[in-house]
């Protein structure tokens, strides 16, 4: 997720959100438990 601070490249914006979705269905009970914060924060930076 190194590239989501380059807002204006709407290709790595999609890729990154591709990545956290599917981290997300793949471990969403213990990725959100265990990170609550981390992923509002990613969440933040790409929307």
């Amino acid at each position: 997720l190194g590239y989501v601070h380059n807002q204006n490249h709407p290709f790595v914006i999609s890729k990154c959100r591709q990545l956290v979705s599917s981290t997300v269905k793949k471990k969403q009970n213990r990725f959100l438990e265990g990170n609550p914060s981390r992923i509002i924060s990613i969440l933040d930076k790409i929307s």
